[in-house]
């Protein structure tokens, strides 16, 4: 388990440092200092409809996901990053309830 963990960490981070650009010719390092999962928990949605996952102020995704109630005829349409700060999902068939996640990251330049 211990090994899933830190692999996931690196992952983060490789995400993290791919999603920031400099304005100038060299980029600076940057590291991941703090990150949190915001969860939605599940809520009724119509089907064709997006829920959201935002990241608090400061802080950018990095990967997220959706889940639906697991009931014949439903599929997940879309799970995705929106902007650089949210994370939705939206889903096909009878009304059911989505569950969205969003990773989300603060990033600090090492000097």
């Amino acid at each position: 388990m211990k090994k899933v963990a830190l692999a996931f960490m690196l992952f983060i981070v490789l995400i993290a440092l791919s999603m920031v650009s400099s304005s100038t010719a060299v980029a600076q390092p940057k590291t991941v200092t703090f990150y949190t999962i915001v969860d939605t928990g599940f809520r009724s949605v119509a089907p064709g409809y997006y829920l959201t996952a935002t990241c608090p102020v400061g802080m950018a995704v990095t990967g997220g996901g959706a889940s639906i109630e697991t009931k014949p005829g439903r599929a997940l349409v879309t799970s995705r990053p929106n902007g650089s700060h949210q994370w939705i999902a939206a889903y096909e068939g009878p009304v059911s309830r989505l569950k969205v996640e969003a990773i989300c990251v603060t990033l600090a330049i090492i000097s």
